[in-house]
């Protein structure tokens, strides 16, 4: 399994967004894509990776350090020894080489989105799901869980309240619980603590610290 090329593109986020600290807005992201000479089911292996919100795209660092590192290694280098899969965590080590141990905000974005493809694209050469593959990887031993905790973001302010729209229309009752933060209000806005429960669906509430309870009813009448 060879790299063939590899695309890095920005993208903006959606306008009308920001949390506490940020307005997103203003905001890019980097996207990755691993293309390889690898087929599966009659479809070429692309792994994909994107940056997550919070820093900006690292476009520079890609495409001036650590790519240029990636297509002059030996693929051999690049590859499991013993399935002949891209290997991402020899991709690592080849696209870290001379840089400064430690922590360095954007260049682990960089690293990670890489990191990200690298990943989608050796669990899909093997025709198996990523948490499987990094099981087998890691711990091998492990017992696979049924269901999983996780993290998904969300409860970013926003000019309307569309997420807790989108809660109301359903579609969220396959989790036993979702927490929706919401905030964002003019400064003048009265401040209430409370909780709201949504009785069509049990398990899932918003909290929100920084509404009126009138006005979120308002909203959504």
């Amino acid at each position: 399994m060879r790299i063939t090329d590899v695309k890095v593109v920005e993208a903006p986020l959606t306008p009308h967004m920001s949390n506490a600290v940020i307005d997103f807005s203003r905001m890019t992201v980097s996207l990755v894509a691993v293309h390889t000479d690898a087929v599966v089911d009659g479809e070429p292996v692309v792994g994909y990776g994107f940056s997550s919100n919070g820093r900006y795209a690292q476009t520079g660092i890609l495409t001036e350090r650590l790519l240029p590192r990636l297509h002059a290694a030996d693929p051999a280098d690049l590859r499991q020894s013993e399935t002949g899969v891209l290997d991402p965590v020899a991709v690592r080590h080849v696209v870290m080489a001379d840089e400064k141990p430690g922590g360095h905000g954007d260049r682990a974005v960089a690293v990670g989105t890489l990191d990200m493809a690298m990943w989608d694209a050796a669990s899909k050469a093997q025709g198996k799901p990523l948490h499987e593959m990094l099981r087998d990887r890691f711990r091998p031993d492990a017992v696979l869980p049924d269901s999983v905790w996780v993290y998904a973001a969300g409860g970013y302010y926003r000019q309307e309240d569309d997420d807790l729209r989108a809660l109301q229309q359903g579609g969220c009752e396959s989790y036993p619980y979702v927490f929706e933060p919401f905030g964002g209000f003019a400064d003048e806005t009265p401040v209430e603590e409370g909780r709201v429960a949504l009785p069509d669906a049990p398990g899932i509430g918003i909290e929100h610290k920084s509404a009126l309870r009138k006005l979120i009813d308002e909203r959504l009448r």
